[in-house]
């Protein structure tokens, strides 16, 4: 609204690795979040993430000698 003002901006985020096909997009984030860093009011917070699916332990493995699952984590999207 017109009248509303941002009075401060929360980036959340976790830093990528590199892959082979990308070896230099830790690079080119850090070039961004510390360009991001010098404009006042904005805080970076950095977490963690993980490009693989969790394991879970069964109660009672069906199989004894594979005692893990995958879990697809499922997404909800959101329309505008």
């Amino acid at each position: 609204m017109p009248s509303d003002r941002v009075t401060a901006v929360h980036y959340f985020t976790a830093r990528v690795k590199p892959t082979p096909r990308n070896p230099s997009v830790h690079q080119r984030q850090g070039i961004y979040l510390r360009a991001l860093a010098t404009l006042p009011n904005v805080h970076i917070r950095e977490g963690s993430s993980s490009s693989r699916p969790p394991g879970s332990r069964r109660v009672q493995p069906l199989n004894p000698a594979n005692p893990k699952i995958r879990i697809q984590p499922t997404q909800r999207l959101r329309s505008g």
